[in-house]
């Protein structure tokens, strides 16, 4: 089992109040694949909006260029979405 694999298994659990308060599942859809993949990730919630912060290293969020559906799984409730990426980092930078 690795560290995701652990991360999604207590956010799915009934121990998920542990962590769900800055992490949630994120499914996206792969744009040349059709696969959907799923993954632990930090959020942060301000007013309707949650902003998903992750490394430039990892691959997933690509597929969000342009904007995508994505599914949920926050605090154990399923949520649909839509998400656009972000690159300017000055206006990620506003919300540290």
């Amino acid at each position: 089992m690795t560290g995701n694999d652990f991360m999604a298994w207590v956010l799915r659990s009934p121990f998920h109040g542990m962590l769900s308060n800055g992490m949630m599942l994120i499914t996206v859809t792969g744009r040349k694949t059709g696969k959907t993949y799923t993954t632990p990730v930090g959020y942060y919630e301000e007013g309707k909006y949650l902003w998903v912060l992750t490394s430039l290293d990892r691959s997933w969020w690509r597929n969000l260029q342009g904007g995508a559906n994505v599914k949920l799984l926050l605090k154990r409730i399923p949520v649909n979405g839509f998400a656009e990426t972000e690159l300017n980092e000055k206006a990620v930078e506003t919300l540290m």
